[in-house]
């Protein structure tokens, strides 16, 4: 409606040269391509759907194994409609904005500031629609925040305090709780405070924050539940190498803005603005995702570092986590005296490829060297009692009662 339809949209974006959906370019300093979402955020993806505590904590209050992946089956698919919807959302922002872009108009500061921008430009003549707007921004984000807050809480009561305090009473521990969730909501707070001083948005800030954890985390349980042979030292390590280059990349990108991305920017026009205070063409060499609305000349000179590592897409910090955590891990597992895998327990470990339609050959493989589960016949305990008073007597040692 605001801008004449779904056909005025996707022909401002052909125009804007925004219908990339599809770039199967490899240079992986490229910010989105479909080698970075398909591979790099499947890793993140599967790092919070797997390892996350907070969503550990919903798959566990499930009654059943079967209610569990329901429910992870539904969470992914509403992620990915909300996905989609916010996708929609920037094609349509886009289109609103094709001749007046808010960022180049000095309307705005940053790239961050479109959304409430928006709301404020297109309700203005609506009283009450922005702070409805506001309302529900500020109780979606609350929800999050807080179930991440308590989850973050009750991990450090139950791994870290309990073990040193085990004989307080649980209203110590209850109050002990609550300390560690306000100071964790304090931190965060302070922490959003510098979220405007860095260059870059706060999308790329959450998924490189959590890539840092993520990636050597979902690393350390793959080598728990797939590679018998890794040992407790080598996980440890594995998951401290993994995390230390992990944030010496992301760090490394936030402080040092990408030159790479300059030669990235899409075209934006401020043409069709009211008043232009600056020269358009000039303008657009502003970098899309940049804290400064100044040109920025691509410099003839760099380190290496800031030209290769540092521009590597934020979509694929986890990714890198993930990697060199679970290389260095099998690695120092080795070094420091590897489990053997015949002695594995076979409950805990998940072979790749385990179909009972596979020759027997090939899922022996997969194995691992670990032995096979026994099958075992569960039963209710007195009838297990009468079973084995039966087996007795066709046996002969005894006879029943």
């Amino acid at each position: 409606m605001l801008v004449g339809g779904w056909g005025n949209v996707f022909a401002a974006l052909e125009k804007g040269h925004r219908m990339n959906f599809f770039s199967f370019d490899l240079d992986p300093t490229i910010r989105a391509t479909t080698f970075s979402v398909v591979i790099g955020m499947t890793v993140f993806t599967c790092g919070v759907q797997c390892t996350s505590q907070a969503l550990a904590q919903r798959y566990l209050s499930c009654k059943t194994l079967k209610q569990a992946r329901q429910s992870m089956v539904i969470g992914s698919i509403t992620n990915a409609v909300l996905v989609t919807i916010c996708g929609l959302n920037g094609c349509i922002m886009f289109a609103y904005y094709k001749d007046c872009d808010p960022v180049l108009s000095k309307k705005i500061h940053k790239i961050d500031e479109i959304m409430p921008f928006m709301v404020m430009d297109v309700f203005s003549k609506m009283p009450g629609m922005s702070g409805v707007f506001v309302s529900t921004i500020y109780s979606g984000t609350l929800s999050t925040v807080s179930s991440g807050i308590n989850s973050l809480a009750n991990v450090i009561l139950e791994d870290f305090y309990k073990p040193k305090r085990p004989n307080l009473s649980q209203k110590s521990y209850l109050l002990a709780s609550k300390l560690f969730a306000f100071t964790l909501g304090i931190i965060m707070t302070a922490t959003a405070y510098v979220v405007p001083f860095l260059g870059t948005t706060v999308v790329q800030i959450v998924v490189s924050a959590f890539g840092l954890f993520l990636g050597p985390v979902l690393a350390t349980f793959t080598m728990g539940i797939f590679i018998p042979w890794t040992n407790s030292k080598g996980a440890i390590i594995g998951a401290l190498v993994g995390s230390a280059v992990a944030c010496w990349v992301c760090v490394g990108g936030l402080v040092y803005a990408p030159y790479h991305d300059i030669k990235q920017i899409l075209p934006r026009n401020i043409s069709g603005c009211v008043s232009n205070s600056f020269n358009a063409t000039e303008g657009l060499t502003t970098p899309l995702f940049g804290h400064t609305m100044l040109p920025t000349a691509i410099p003839t000179s760099s380190p290496s570092l800031t030209t290769t590592l540092y521009s590597v897409s934020y979509m694929y910090h986890a990714m890198i986590g993930f990697m060199v955590a679970l290389l260095t891990g099998v690695a120092a597992s080795f070094v420091t005296g590897h489990n053997i895998a015949s002695q594995a327990d076979p409950q805990l470990f998940l072979p790749l490829f385990d179909n009972k339609f596979l020759p027997e050959k090939v899922r022996k493989c997969f194995r691992l060297g670990v032995p096979e589960i026994q099958p075992r016949k569960f039963c209710f305990a007195e009838n297990c009692r009468l079973e084995e008073k039966i087996n007795l007597n066709q046996n002969g040692t005894e006879n029943v009662q």
